[in-house]
């Protein structure tokens, strides 16, 4: 009876262990602290791409552009990395003057290494403060302090020539008309007139350690340096004499 009892324990015993009820030896795991768990991969977000690109065009635009605004729109989802002392960098391409939408290369380094290039697609607007007519300047006016106002303006190519000081308009002569509210570019101004059409003149003559002053009316308007048509006030004959400065003309005999 004992006998078939303890068979009986036995093979209780055994059914036991094979459905896993029973109680594991413990000398068979490790401790928990020296469990080594899998080391999961790291992520880099959007917004970081968004920043390294940032970065990348405020350095590449500084001088043209007072303001850079850059909008990620590709990609959407972090991109799986290996662990490690991450790094981004955006390599150079072509058009780098160019604003609008632009496909960037955007290279991930981890512990110094690169581990893949992203395929960035971003739009990028870019806006400075330059020069404003603040009303029509008409060709050859002089162009005063309340002519121009600053204001910032978005730019569609960073190859402009747009005035961004006041010192670079005031005083200036308009080379053709500036419309009202538009920008200033450089191309437009050129040096004011030191004498103009219809003004009176001084006229010195210099020749022979003589020098003999008249005056005279210009038939034409012209910069310092430049040669203009002077009708004589007192004989009437018209000649030409070098402009040396505002309101004085200049014969050499």
């Amino acid at each position: 009876m004992i006998r078939r009892l303890r068979n009986a324990v036995m093979i209780l015993g055994c059914l036991m262990l094979a459905a896993g009820w029973a109680e594991a030896d413990p000398r068979t795991l490790a401790p928990a602290a020296q469990v080594q768990p899998r080391q999961r991969d790291a992520v880099v977000q959007p917004d970081r791409i968004r920043q390294t690109v940032a970065r990348y065009f405020e350095k590449r635009f500084a001088g043209k552009a007072h303001d850079v605004h850059i909008t990620l729109l590709d990609p959407q989802e972090p991109v799986a990395v290996p662990p490690g002392a991450l790094e981004l960098n955006v390599l150079p391409g072509a058009l780098e003057e160019n604003v609008g939408r632009r496909l960037m290369r955007v290279q991930i380094l981890v512990n110094g290494r690169e581990v893949g290039l992203v395929e960035t697609l971003v739009e990028i607007a870019a806006y400075a403060d330059v020069i404003v007519a603040q009303r029509l300047i008409k060709p050859e006016e002089l162009i005063e302090p309340e002519d121009v106002a600053i204001a910032r303006i978005k730019l569609h190519d960073l190859k402009h020539q747009f005035a961004v000081e006041m010192g670079d308009v005031v005083g200036k002569s308009a080379a053709r008309p500036i419309p009202a509210h538009s920008p200033v570019k450089l191309s437009q101004l050129k040096p004011p007139y030191a004498v103009r059409k219809g003004d009176r003149v001084i006229i010195e003559a210099q020749g022979g350690g003589l020098s003999i002053r008249t005056a005279g009316i210009t038939k034409s308007g012209g910069q310092v340096g430049q040669y203009v048509a002077v009708s004589n006030v007192d004989s009437g004959r018209e000649i030409k004499a070098k402009v040396v400065a505002p309101g004085v003309v200049r014969v050499d005999y």
